[in-house]
């Protein structure tokens, strides 16, 4: 599957185009096949989006527009298309936004390709604007578990070349000296750690290990840009190729990132090369151990006893960097690319859902001394295999015991940004 995104600041314009009668089939009645809005066409629907846009009008891009399309040949039904947009949404944080989905069927008749439109807004029902940062990115890895989640077949992605080729003057260098050039070592060592598509944290400290530097430039408050240190000289990632700058890592050879990683990033990245070189060590001698992955609720539970402890330091560890967000009073949220969690500080509950089409939900009490669990479903062996992934750098770079993050409960420094 495809799925292309877009914004604006007409109303009107988008929804009369989503809606236009040469779009649709002729004996297509209701157009729309699913939404959360009362209006019946393009007029009434463009005038309840500037309803709630009059609310935030700092937001300039106030429409969002997702196009979805199919491999040819694969047809779904108005319900599996009504369930694949709303896990979009959800998965890009449109969920509490008004929105209505219209299928077309031009490309269809024309390509056997079925497609269809989201129109939703980029300010929600509470008037908060919904942060579009890495988009395209997110919408990449969105794509792959949405097709693994519904049935899909994998899009095939054109190759790209990965990096640029040695200038004349490197050339003439490398003749000269007969050696390996800096950038060379840096392009295979890039290669070398992430053909196992590791996750960002693991790429830097396998990096530093070896003892190439590496710089982190952040923009608006999440990382956007990296670049290389290696004997005495630096590149900029873009500078190496396309599938080397930050965004490149990801699109290209599959680094993992989340946003709510960044602050990890940053502590890992102030570790010494032994500091590294020992965090690698006890993570291939000793890593923690996995519980099996079982659907049974018992099992489920054993499964949230390992992970909740986890989210919770990630989350006072982003609490402290101040990159949760108050959602109601007392209520706070950590939401990041595949996960959010949301802690109050009222009735001292804590929960972790995963985002998008798969379930993982569990809820825990914090109490005196120990985490309650009161509810857990969904868990899957990736979920393990990602906290376990974070335990890890955690235990290295910032060491919260349980304790310690028990301050949760009382308020203290922990949710004091």
């Amino acid at each position: 599957m495809n799925i292309n995104y877009s914004k604006g600041s007409n109303p009107y314009g988008l929804t009369s185009y989503v809606l236009s009668p040469e779009k649709q089939e002729q004996a297509q009645a209701e157009p729309i096949l699913a939404t959360n809005m009362v209006g019946l066409n393009a007029e009434e629907l463009a005038e309840e989006f500037r309803f709630v846009h009059d609310y935030n009008p700092r937001v300039k891009k106030t429409m969002v527009h997702y196009s979805v399309s199919l491999s040819p040949q694969e047809h779904k039904s108005p319900e599996e298309i009504s369930a694949i947009s709303n896990a979009v949404l959800e998965r890009t944080g449109h969920q509490n936004c008004q929105y209505f989905v219209v299928e077309h069927h031009d490309r269809q008749a024309r390509h056997q390709v079925q497609h269809w439109h989201i129109v939703t807004s980029a300010v929600d029902m509470g008037a908060r604007w919904v942060n579009d940062a890495f988009i395209k990115i997110r919408l990449k890895h969105l794509e792959r578990e949405l097709e693994e989640a519904f049935d899909l077949e994998q899009t095939k992605v054109r190759a790209k070349p990965d990096r640029y080729n040695l200038t004349t003057g490197e050339y003439r260098l490398k003749e000269r000296t007969g050696g390996e050039l800096t950038k060379e070592k840096l392009w295979r060592s890039l290669q070398q750690h992430t053909a196992d598509q590791p996750s960002m944290l693991m790429l830097v400290t396998r990096l530093k290990a070896e003892d190439i530097s590496v710089r982190l430039y952040a923009r608006d408050g999440q990382i956007d840009g990296i670049s290389y240190g290696l004997d005495g000289m630096a590149f900029p990632g873009y500078k190496l190729g396309a599938a080397y700058s930050f965004k490149g890592l990801q699109r290209h050879l599959g680094v993992d990132h989340a946003p709510e990683q960044d602050e990890l990033l940053r502590r890992v990245n102030l570790l010494t090369a032994q500091q590294c070189r020992q965090l690698l060590r006890q993570s291939q001698d000793h890593g923690p151990v996995l519980p099996q992955a079982q659907e049974s609720s018992m099992g489920q539970l054993d499964l949230a006893r390992y992970i909740l402890p986890i989210a919770m330091q990630i989350f006072a560890l982003n609490h402290q960097a101040g990159a949760t967000q108050e959602v109601t009073p007392g209520g706070w949220r950590l939401s990041g690319k595949r996960y959010a969690s949301d802690y109050n500080l009222m009735s001292h509950e804590f929960s972790l859902k995963s985002l998008g089409a798969r379930p993982l939900k569990i809820d825990g009490q914090l109490e005196a001394d120990s985490i309650r669990i009161t509810a857990a479903s969904g868990i899957q062996e990736r979920d393990l295999l990602a906290f376990q992934d974070m335990q890890r750098i955690l235990a290295a770079v910032a060491p919260i015991h349980l304790h310690e993050t028990m301050r949760l409960r009382a308020g203290q420094t922990a949710l004091t940004p």
